[in-house]
This record gives structure tokens, sequence and C-alpha cells, in this order.
């Protein structure tokens, strides 16, 4: 999606504010981490430097209501997303172009900075904290989902997706069983097994928010580093599916992580490099992560501070 007027993401913007949660309850149960080891340097590198769009504002005051209302908090048919975040939703192959493709090159190059929170793992007890944070800062978030137990097979999960659509974030893949050996036996990627993965997914999804869910950004468990990996892009290219890493993080997927919200802020700054232009930033929606929840504040207004608006892939 090309970049919108000011004028015309500020209306989106407004729309997605007053869509957001009223009220959310805790619930999940078992860790969404998976057994087995991810490789080593799974992590990306950044683009190049200097911005583009903005997430819903927390502090609008005015949007639609009625049907109208509902309409544009539920999913919009052949969409990962609501109506409401059509304003600062963009394709995953374009960012997988900003990022790993042809970079600036391509010509939906962002010219204004633009960052992309992402949470993988979820849903879990943790997501309407996150979602509640979230709403506070006045920013939107792309859900890298699991669909089996380990995320929308918990108790209450299908309720914390219809959330996440309704606050103005979008819903993207990242696994069904977050299995390592299963996905990348002998540390390799199989594209029959991923493809497998990916379509049980989609489903688990459909079933929660209808068959009108479309989605072209899905994320590799462990990142893109495993070996054999181009086999598996081309098959998942066919389902129209685009692998997006992360070129930041907070640390939440390490042993080392930081014990604070603030600690974990400073770590997926310091991670960002020096200040590319297109921002994805790994976090994760695991159960009981408070000091991931309480880094969003900090985060957000630092990201804010350096000139970044937000968006979310479709």
């Amino acid at each position: 999606m090309k970049t919108l007027p000011r004028a015309v993401r500020a209306a989106a913007l407004a729309t997605a504010a007053a869509l957001a949660l009223t009220a959310c309850q805790g619930g999940g149960s078992s860790d969404a981490q998976s057994s087995g080891q991810a490789p080593a340097g799974s992590s990306s590198a950044g683009a190049s430097a200097a911005p583009s769009a903005s997430g819903p504002d927390a502090t609008a005051s005015a949007g639609p209501s009625g049907d109208a209302a509902a309409d544009s908090a539920a999913l919009k048919p052949g969409t990962n997303h609501s109506a409401a975040a059509d304003g600062y939703a963009y394709p995953a192959k374009d960012v997988h172009d900003w990022l790993w493709g042809r970079k600036a090159k391509s010509p939906t190059y962002p010219k204004k900075k633009l960052a992309f929170l992402t949470f993988d793992d979820g849903p879990t007890n943790s997501t309407p904290r996150t979602l509640k944070e979230l709403k506070k800062a006045g920013v939107p978030a792309s859900f890298f989902i699991i669909g089996g137990d380990k995320g929308l097979g918990r108790p209450k999960s299908a309720g914390y997706l219809k959330d996440e659509i309704a606050q103005g974030n979008s819903v993207c893949i990242h696994s069904y069983t977050h299995s390592f050996p299963l996905l990348y036996p002998g540390r390799t990627a199989s594209p029959k097994a991923i493809v497998k993965d990916y379509t049980k997914t989609v489903s688990a999804v459909r079933d929660v928010l209808g068959e009108d869910y479309r989605v072209g950004c899905q994320r590799y468990p462990g990142g893109h580093g495993w070996n054999g990996m181009k086999p598996a892009d081309r098959a998942m290219q066919k389902k129209g599916a685009w692998w997006i890493d992360w070129n930041s993080e907070n640390g939440d997927g390490t042993d080392t992580a930081s014990s604070t919200g603030a600690g974990r802020a400073k770590q997926a700054l310091s991670t960002l490099g020096s200040n590319p232009r297109v921002a994805v930033i790994l976090m994760h929606d695991y159960k009981d992560n408070d000091a991931t929840i309480e880094s969003i504040a900090p985060l957000v207004k630092a990201l804010k501070k350096k000139g970044y608006d937000f968006g979310v892939m479709s």
C-alpha cells in the first residue's frame, strides 16, 4: 500500500482509536517457546538510513458509531486487519524488499522513517495487557501468531485474536506447532513440513476471524537462518507469503534478556543500529511476559523522538 496523505492517515487513525478495546482479561497456560535451538545469527541486517505511516492515535476522541463502527473494527475482507488499519498497512512483500530484497531500489521504499512493532508466539495471557499498552501508546503492531496449542489453542485466545483486529493491529502467521525438529529436521528447512504448518495456521485463524482472512506476512520460527531456506521460500511465495525477520530485538527470546521494561526498550534501540529508515522490532507475546509489556511505552516514546511513524504488515 502506498503512503497516504497525512490528512487521510489521520482520519484512519482516529477511527482505529475509537474502536480500541474497552476491557481485557487474562488467561492462558503453558509457555509458547519451542523445543530445539534456533540458528545462531537468525536476526537479520537492517535497511538504509531515513521513514513513513502512523498507527492508531490513543488520544483521538471521535470516531464512527453503530454499524459503521462495527464494520471498521471487524476484519476487512481479503486482508489481515480491519478497515481502520488501511491507512498504515503495508504489504509484506514490500517490507521484505525494503530490508532483505531490493532495499532502497524498491519503488515503494518509504521516504520517511517507519517502524513495525512485531510480537511472536501469541495469543497468551499477556495479549490483553500488550494491547492495552499499545492503545495507551497510540501505536499498532503486527502479531505473528501460533495456531496450535501453544497459541490460538489456549483458553480465551480466540477472543484475544479478535481483539487484535478490533484495535487496529494486523494478524500474521508464525507457526502451528513451533517445533524446530519438525520444521527443520537436521537443522535444514523442510518445505513440505513448513507449508503444511503454515496452511494449518491460516485455517485456524480463519476458524476465528472468518474465511475472508488473507495474509502475506509470515515469520519462520527461529528466523530465516536455518540451512536450505531457498526451497522453503519459493514454496511459501507460491502461497502468497513472504518471510519477515527483524533488524532490532528487545532480547526477550534469549536467556540474557533484561528483567525490566526499561532494559528491554534500551536493548531494542541499541540493536537497531545506525538509525535505519525501516525498523522491524522483534518482541514476544509469551505467557507472563511482563517486562516486554512494560517496555512498550519507553520504546515507543524513544522511536517517536527519533522520528518514526508506525505501521502494520499485511
